[in-house]
């Protein structure tokens, strides 16, 4: 339906968000990473671009069916509004706990809390604070990076 698809597009880019530095850092390839010549801020977009890149073809189609099936009133508006919102906040808030824990469920957990959670309780409140958790999750994963604070995560052979 109409407000099923968002939620399914949302956890499929939060868990590949989640996920993102996982295997980087058990395999020991965060640290060749980090030594290379890119910025801090190409470093946390790299995967955000691939994950915007494979949700918006699919979201672009669903936001165009709900304009073509749902009369165009306020709450149309505000549904599309917070599913734009959800879709942008949530892969940043699930990529900065993916730096901030080493279990992938529980940082999927945390960006579903501070993201989705606000959003479908509060609507558009939820949305403004769901876009405030973003951007303190961005500045702060910004400050991991450049500080090379991680969660531990064991090297396995």
């Amino acid at each position: 339906s109409e407000r099923t698809a968002p939620v399914s597009l949302g956890c499929a880019a939060s868990v590949t968000a989640a996920r993102a530095f996982r295997e980087e850092r058990s395999n020991g390839f965060m640290e060749v990473l980090l030594c290379t010549p890119l910025k801090t801020t190409e470093f946390l977009t790299g995967p955000l671009r691939g994950i915007f890149i494979d949700v918006a073809p699919a979201l672009a189609l669903h936001l165009l069916l709900i304009l073509w099936r749902m009369p165009l009133d306020a709450s149309v508006l505000g549904l599309i509004a917070r599913i734009l919102v959800s879709s942008l906040a949530l892969p940043i808030v699930c990529l900065w706990a993916s730096l901030r824990v080493s279990n992938t469920l529980l940082a999927w957990i945390t960006g579903v809390l501070l993201v989705a959670v606000p959003v479908l309780w509060f609507g558009t409140a939820g949305a403004l604070i769901a876009l405030t958790v973003a951007a303190f999750c961005w500045h702060d994963a910004l400050a991991q990076v450049t500080s090379r604070r991680f969660a531990s995560r064991p090297i396995s052979v």
